[in-house]
């Protein structure tokens, strides 16, 4: 018994320290575990230098893609803060201020310190951020070397390809008086400018030259001789709103991004291709740079408006680029704001389609007025092409002078059910022969057709149901003026805009019409005027009786049918309405002017011939 409990004593004794010698074991354990350079935080270590080595690699990587690209196109090296918007880059990483998250949203390393890293093995580039701290000085741009002391200058190359005058100034009126810009004109003289308006002018022989500004708010430089332009460097604008403006001719090549804010207005650019990065820094600004005219861009980089996020209008942004053949359809997929698009692909002549979701995330436009106007080489139209651009309200000239389309899709506008205004929206469509009936079906607020088709000389016919739902347009001027095809009207193509008071000039110059149908105008009771509604309508031989007989508010025939020269014979019911409107104060002067081949001409009294 004695000796049981003495091995039980000696087996408990062991235990207990077995025990504590475990506990002790643990306590280093962890001790070497959770200090500062244990071995969870030396994990965690590792983990995070893994982690920025893989940012590193794949900023490297971005950055090398673009500089390899730009070697293709025989560019600039790319800014190195571009790297951080590439695909590549951007599938892995967020930027949330001054910090590179993960997808999960983990901190990684500051923007700085990847840019340093790119700046770093990239000694001399720009970071579109602008001079700043990591900037190396001097850096060599476009063969030119760049000392510290201009970094606040804009910077051009002057290439003089044949002796010319350059005028430095802009067309604003309200520049008479600026702050001085100081200048230097590269031949060794040295200046000030003090009034943009009234320009000054400078005669440069052939060769090349560095111009250097400072103190810019706005700029311009006019004349469009034999000569062209590297912008090198935009330095320090001392204001950047959207009031402002630099206007450049003949630029050839741009090194760097635009400053954020100002627009620049690229005046018969020489460029070949507009620098996907070029717009990178203009987060804020609303209005967005012009190219206009030009001939030689025959290409859009698609991500070339991705970080313009803010900008509400591309006016005229590619007006008059007649060397581009297409547009890519994701170009304005980020511009989510934007109101107006007014003019930005007219004069493109050489485009031949338009990518269907052009426009289907640009919810808040108002305004495509003349967006597509003189788009010559246009053969079709996407029928979706507005579907999702619910707010507009109008479509004024967009398509005017595309004498290349030959159709128009039924449902083109059927989701626009705001627009007030297809004021000219296809006039001089020369190439089209016909029109889907059910056009405006959807557009019950529209106030104005003026024009819409005007100088369509292909148009043979006219769908009876047309205008049958817009019953709020108070008149239809020039509608189908100078159609030279049309060679009838169906009697019921105005019956349901009651709230007509205008059909000046409605048909006239459609010289292939050869009758009118009587009830025409039976429901438009409100009606105070016809003038030149059938003028030069050579092709009418008569005119139905009762064509007026509802009108009964005209104060005006003015020139009503104007040298409709074969007309055979003029109703006396006709000719009896139109001296009661003169009777009344109206105006029924020169009527049937140049009516001469009617039979009763001579009867009619004069103040109508």
């Amino acid at each position: 018994m004695k000796n049981r409990k003495k091995k039980n004593a000696i087996t408990l004794l062991a235990l207990v320290i077995t025990i504590v010698i475990m506990l002790l074991l643990a306590g280093v354990a962890i001790q070497m575990t959770m200090r500062e350079n244990g071995l969870i935080a030396k994990s965690a270590q590792a983990q995070k230098e893994q982690a920025k080595a893989e940012l590193y690699d794949t900023a490297k990587l971005s950055y090398a893609n673009l500089k390899v690209k730009a070697l293709e196109n025989g560019e600039a090296s790319p800014q190195a803060e571009l790297a951080l918007s590439t695909t590549e880059f951007t599938n892995k990483y967020n930027i949330v201020g001054d910090d590179i998250t993960d997808k999960k949203g983990n901190v990684i390393d500051t923007k700085a310190n990847v840019l340093n890293v790119l700046q770093g093995t990239v000694a001399g580039e720009f970071s579109s951020s602008g001079t700043s701290s990591t900037e190396l000085w001097p850096k060599t741009v476009g063969g030119v070397t760049i000392p510290e002391e201009d970094k606040d200058k804009m910077i051009f190359k002057l290439i003089v390809k044949n002796n010319t005058d350059i005028s430095f100034g802009n067309y604003q009126d309200s520049l008479r008086e600026i702050d001085p810009i100081e200048v230097d004109y590269g031949d060794g003289e040295k200046g000030e400018i003090t009034d943009l308006y009234n320009y000054i002018s400078k005669e440069y022989n052939r060769g090349e030259y560095i111009l250097k500004f400072k103190n810019i708010k706005d700029f311009g430089l006019r004349e469009f001789g034999d000569f062209e332009i590297e912008v090198l460097q935009w330095g320090k604008i001392l204001e950047k709103n959207e009031e402002n403006s630099i206007i450049i001719p003949n630029v050839s090549k741009i090194y760097e991004p635009e400053p954020d804010k100002i627009p620049i207005y690229y005046t018969r650019p020489k460029l070949t291709e507009i620098p996907e990065w070029l717009f990178s820094k203009k987060v804020t600004s609303k209005v967005m740079s012009k190219f206009e005219p030009n001939n030689s861009i025959v290409s859009i980089p698609e991500g070339l408006f991705k970080n313009n996020v803010n900008v509400t209008s591309f006016d005229s942004v590619f007006s008059g680029c007649s060397g581009l053949t297409s547009i890519p359809e994701g170009l304005f997929k980020n511009n989510v704001n934007v109101t107006s698009f007014r003019r930005v692909f007219s004069e493109c002549s050489g485009l031949t389609s338009i990518p269907e979701g052009l426009f289907k995330n640009n919810v808040n436009v108002t305004s495509f007025d003349s967006v597509f106007i003189d788009c010559t080489g246009l053969t079709s139209i996407p029928e979706g092409l507005f579907k999702n651009n619910v707010n507009v309200i109008s479509f004024s000239w967009t398509f005017s002078g595309c004498s290349g389309l030959t159709s128009i899709p039924e449902g083109l506008f059927k989701n626009n059910v705001n627009v007030t205004s297809f004021e000219t929206v296809f006039l001089g469509c020369t190439g089209l022969t016909s029109i889907p009936e059910g056009l405006f079906k959807n557009n019950v607020n529209v106030t104005t057709f003026s024009g819409v088709f005007s100088g369509c000389t292909g148009l043979t016919s006219i769908p009876e149901g047309l205008f049958k739902n817009n019953v709020n347009v108070p008149s239809f001027d020039t509608v189908f003026a100078g159609c030279t095809g049309l060679t009838s009207i169906p009697e019921g193509l105005f019956k349901n805009n009651v709230n007509v008071t205008r059909f000046d000039s409605v048909f006239s110059g459609c010289r292939g019409l050869t009758s009118i149908p009587e009830g025409l105008f039976k429901n438009n009771v409100n009606v105070t005027r016809f003038d030149s509604v059938f003028g030069d309508c050579t092709g009418l031989t008569s005119i139905p009786e009762g064509l007026f007989k509802n009108n009964v508010n005209v104060t005006s025939f003015s020139l009503t049918f104007y040298g409709c020269t074969g007309l055979t014979s003029i109703s006396d019911s006709i000719v009896e309405f139109a001296k009661k409107v003169k009777e009344k104060g109206g105006n029924t002067n020169s009527m049937f002017r140049h009516c001469t081949s009617a039979s009763n001409y001579a009867s009619i009294p004069g103040y109508m011939k």
